[in-house]
């Protein structure tokens, strides 16, 4: 498969747009670094964010959670996953920053981080903003559900009809897929999750950002991917070139 680059998609972003009608111009972008990729069992270590208004960054960052502060958590088992997650990913190349010193240094309460983090998303939700993320339908989605309803008793859920998710809208522009019948957003996200194709590249730092060209655009500082706020904004960033790309424009 011949992936093509994201300007010479516009006919297909035309029809994603006629499909799901025009992207929003507000939106609540959520991520979420982990001790592993298990949404039963890991735990979250740092949680970032980014509120845009009228399609601008307003409100960009993140904050660590330490569970050496938490008594339902065993210790030690907390630090040997954050020590393997970071040598797993230092293998493959990729930034570590949720480390285990960095967490016991910069951490705060995890209940304290998880109620804050829970009230900004309701007030978004409620505000009718749009939820945004990469590839959070299958990890960031059922964690933060999972950590909400199990550490500060708190059900808050993600409307499906409320988010957007920008690793799988380019994942669907790559496979050249598109929604049919009516299908649903979030029924067609799954679909997408779930195809498979050689030589696909959606991840945000390896995928989206060499593909929509974020580095001389932006100015970015790549050493700073898989931090949970810049990741957040990157999101962003992605979210609008696919926005320009259905308007026919080059972001």
């Amino acid at each position: 498969m011949v992936i093509s680059k994201p300007v010479e998609s516009r006919p297909w972003f035309n029809r994603l747009a006629c499909c799901f009608g025009p992207l929003p111009d507000n939106y609540f972008v959520f991520d979420v670094e982990t001790t592993g990729l298990d949404t039963k069992k890991d735990l979250i270590t740092q949680v970032g964010f980014c509120r845009v208004d009228d399609r601008k960054s307003v409100m960009n960052g993140s904050l660590m959670l330490d569970w050496t502060k938490d008594s339902r958590v065993d210790h030690d088992w907390f630090k040997s996953r954050l020590r393997n997650c970071e040598a797993e990913m230092r293998s493959l190349g990729k930034a570590c920053h949720a480390t285990y010193d960095r967490v016991t240094e910069e951490g705060l309460e995890p209940t304290e981080i998880l109620q804050g983090f829970a009230a900004l998303l309701r007030e978004a939700k409620g505000s009718g903003k749009a939820l945004l993320g990469h590839n959070v339908w299958r990890f960031d989605i059922p964690l933060l559900e999972r950590h909400f309803k199990t550490y500060i008793s708190d059900n808050f859920t993600f409307p499906p009809d409320a988010v957007w998710d920008t690793g799988m809208i380019e994942k669907a522009r790559q496979l050249e897929m598109l929604p049919v019948n009516g299908v649903s957003r979030h029924s067609f996200f799954a679909q997408v999750y779930n195809c498979r194709g050689k030589g696909l590249s959606w991840s945000l730092d390896r995928g989206c950002v060499p593909n929509y060209e974020l580095v001389d655009k932006h100015a970015l500082d790549l050493s700073q991917a898989h931090e949970a706020g810049f990741d957040c904004f990157i999101c962003h960033l992605v979210f609008e070139e696919q926005r320009a790309l259905m308007n026919g424009v080059q972001a």
